[in-house]
């Protein structure tokens, strides 16, 4: 049997959870953010990718490597540089065909 009490609350239910019991938090939440996890989340919205890479840019410069390593190994030929990678990756813009060694899923 699995038990999940979390399940049937509201996120209005949690922070009141939190706050009654004066339980330490993140202080992002304070700043607006509604859910924490990877900088530069491709699940994230373009708005808040790029104000995140703005707030930490050393996440920027590690992105930006990791592109170029794409690149020199023969991914993402199609844009060029590196800067183009991370603006197709900021954009919500969908690749315009597959990658070499993509995997395709036919729907």
């Amino acid at each position: 049997m699995f038990v999940n009490p979390l399940y049937y609350w509201t996120i209005s239910d949690l922070w009141a959870f939190i706050k009654d019991r004066k339980m330490p938090y993140c202080s992002l939440y304070d700043e607006g953010f509604e859910r924490l996890g990877c900088i530069g989340c491709p699940m994230a919205s373009e708005k808040l990718r790029r104000y995140e890479f703005e707030r930490w840019p050393g996440f920027y410069r590690l992105y930006m490597k990791a592109a170029q390593k794409l690149l020199d190994a023969g991914r993402f030929s199609n844009k060029g540089s590196a800067q183009a990678v991370m603006d197709w990756w900021l954009s919500d813009k969908v690749q315009e065909k597959p990658v070499v060694g993509q995997v395709v899923l036919e729907l």
